[in-house]
């Protein structure tokens, strides 16, 4: 949490491959080509099929062709000053139409791509940052705003957000951070229109080094959501916490394998408009903590937990409770991990009902040869609602408690320095009460691919 450690320092980059003057970039090319056959049953495949859930539109094979183009570039303005700017473009085509072709255009901050931004440092202790990220993207989301390619609804979003900071170191143990930005959400598909707005992000973060790895402060944060569609509420966020974190080996000796963070604090939501769901304001404690530990060379866990407010899907505001578990092992020939995530969350709106979710899931991976391995993935997930509206107007997702379980069997290998080879085998299971809602789906793929590095 120490900011300073976050400036990255103005030299060369690793990945460049071409140099023009103080201009390193480098361009990769990726395409892949195969065949897919799925088949449905259950009365719930008829339920998807009609109302245009779920990432498959129809059962049948069908002969996917995916290209990606990456561009990362970099450039030196100064001794102080540098832009990153890289995106990456895909494109995904499905012949016979059992699937919307999808394009993608990424340049967000997550990972190593998708970054424009700028860096500078005014003085020895003021320095900062300008960025833009973009991203355009098909995602498919339940009725509640979470990721569901098994029976979510077709999103189409553009999202642009553009924001700075600025560093201060004010001692050799203290730093000061103010941020700005703003987000921009349009939506491509009519059925969310009312997602469309504009976010305003302002925080205040003050940080201090206790001891070597050991940082303690205070931060303020207030999100300003504008929504476009007069059936939303403007609405207001304010979160203020005090957070602590420590680094592996900074801690006593009982955590000397440990890292561990946490943070307490108050999160006020209010309405900033008189629109048409005249829900009521929330507030509530916020409050957080991790711990992740290496039990040995090959064995680590993760636990965490956090209390908070956020904006909301279909509300103004949703309270929620998050709780996960992680476990990792890697070893020579195979790497196992076993992952729990469960939420619960209430959303502000009357008629939305509170929800929770549970996820459990295990991946397991087999290393056959040099060139060969299989990997094996079951993920179990069980959505349970509670006093939800069961008015005619009501979406079965938000009424119904379901289950689904999708186990998924690979392996791949490379048939040369840029062409490899991967084939999966997939069962998709949903089960519930609602029969519309009750399917099974298996999926069979093979792919070949090239990747070219310019």
């Amino acid at each position: 949490m120490v900011r300073i450690q976050a400036q990255r320092e103005v030299q060369p980059p690793d990945y460049a491959t071409f140099r023009l003057g103080p201009l390193y970039s480098a361009v990769s090319w990726t395409e892949t080509v195969g065949y897919r056959y799925t088949t449905s049953s259950g009365s719930g495949s008829d339920y998807l099929i009609s109302n245009d859930r779920g990432t498959i539109k129809e059962d049948g094979s069908d002969f996917p062709i995916l290209s990606s183009l990456t561009f990362r570039n970099y450039l030196v303005l100064s001794r102080y000053a540098d832009v990153d700017a890289s995106f990456t473009a895909s494109y995904w085509h499905y012949p016979m139409d059992t699937q919307d072709d999808e394009f993608f255009f990424d340049l967000a901050q997550e990972g190593v791509y998708g970054t424009l931004s700028t860096e500078f440092r005014l003085s020895p202790y003021l320095y900062g940052a300008l960025y833009d990220s973009i991203i355009y993207r098909t995602d498919y989301v339940d009725t509640r705003g979470l990721q569901d390619r098994y029976g979510g609804q077709r999103y189409r979003y553009l999202q642009n957000t553009v924001g700075g900071r600025l560093n201060w170191l004010m001692a050799p143990r203290d730093t000061l951070t103010l941020s700005l930005s703003r987000g921009d959400w349009w939506s491509m598909d009519n059925d969310f229109d009312d997602q469309e707005r504009t976010e305003y992000t302002e925080g205040l973060t003050y940080t201090r080094m206790a001891r070597e790895g050991v940082n303690v402060g205070a931060e303020s944060t207030f999100h300003q959501y504008l929504y476009k569609s007069d059936s939303r509420d403007d609405t207001l966020i304010q979160d203020y916490r005090l957070f602590a974190r420590i680094d592996q080996g900074a801690g006593p000796a009982w955590m000397e394998n440990s890292a561990a963070a946490a943070h307490v604090g108050y999160s006020l939501g209010t309405g900033t408009s008189s629109g048409a769901t005249n829900e009521n304001d929330m507030s509530t404690v916020n409050a957080g903590a991790s711990l992740d530990t290496e039990l040995r060379k090959d064995l680590s866990h993760g636990l965490s937990y956090e209390h908070g407010l956020t904006g909301g899907f279909n509300s103004s505001f949703e309270e929620y409770d998050n709780v996960s578990y992680r476990l990792n092992w890697a070893g020579q020939l195979g790497s196992a991990v076993f992952r729990s995530a469960y939420s619960s969350v209430q959303p502000s709106a009357d008629d939305s009902g509170d929800y929770t979710t549970w996820a459990n899931g295990v991946t397991l991976s087999r290393a056959l040869s040099k060139l060969l391995s299989v990997t094996l993935d079951s993920t179990y997930t069980l959505r349970n609602n509670r006093d939800a509206d069961t008015t005619d107007t009501a979406q079965l997702e938000d009424t119904s408690d379901y289950e689904t379980w999708v186990t998924t069997l690979s392996t791949g290998f490379q048939l040369t320095k840029r062409t490899t080879f991967t084939t999966s085998l997939q069962h998709a299971e949903r089960f519930s009460d609602a029969e519309d809602l009750a399917y099974t789906r298996d999926t069979f793929e093979a792919h070949l691919t090239y990747r070219r590095q310019f």
